[in-house]
Order: structure tokens, then C-alpha cells, then sequence
């Protein structure tokens, strides 16, 4: 979940949702790949007293979640590489260095 937490900031889930929606989102996808949806689902629906609002606001995180590892799925490395470069490498704060000039392919 915490690796799920670390990649919602690509989204902007933490811009729309409160934290605890998003935390209980991520938890949510971390038991589904981990084999344990089974008991994380009983967990949400028992244990937890959400009003329907929250629940569906759980619900659309999960499906932004999904959707985001869904497109970067089908990235080749190179293609990954090629976006890596393209972003700005500046000097280290406090460094009177220059930056290093990207590659240019």
C-alpha cells in the first residue's frame, strides 16, 4: 500500500480526496494484488462505517489507481528511457554547479 500511496502523487488524487480516502483506496488495490481481496473487502464492508458518499469516493480512487498502472503498462523500457530524459536534471541546491546538458537522441 505504501508504494500505491508513493504513486498516487502522479494523480491528483490528493488535490480531490481527503488522505484517509486514498489510504483506504490503496489498501484496497494492495490486497487485491497480494491475494487478499477476499479479506480486505470484508474489512471495508463490515468493519468500517463509511456513508455511501465515502464509499463511492473509495470506489472512483481504486479505479484511478487501476487506470493509471494500466497505462503505464504498455511502456517499453526505451520508451521510458526516452521520457526520463527529457527531464530537467538541475545542479544540487546549494551547488554553484552548472546543470548537466541532456542527451540528445
Amino acid at each position: 500500500a505504501w508504494y500505491l500511496i508513493n504513486d498516487s502523487y502522479r494523480l491528483d488524487l490528493c488535490l480531490e480526496y481527503p488522505p484517509h480516502i486514498v489510504a483506504i483506496a490503496a489498501i484496497r488495490v494492495a490486497g487485491t494484488y497480494a491475494n487478499q481481496r477476499a479479506t480486505v473487502d470484508s474489512w471495508f464492508n463490515e468493519r468500517l462505517t463509511f456513508n455511501a458518499e465515502h464509499r463511492s469516493h473509495v470506489n472512483q480512487v481504486v479505479e484511478q489507481l487501476i487506470s493509471m498502472y494500466e497505462e503505464y503498462s504498455h511502456l517499453e523500457p526505451e520508451e521510458i528511457q526516452q521520457l526520463l530524459n527529457k527531464i530537467p536534471n538541475p545542479p544540487p541546491v546549494g551547488s554553484n554547479m552548472e546543470p548537466t546538458p541532456q542527451l540528445q537522441n
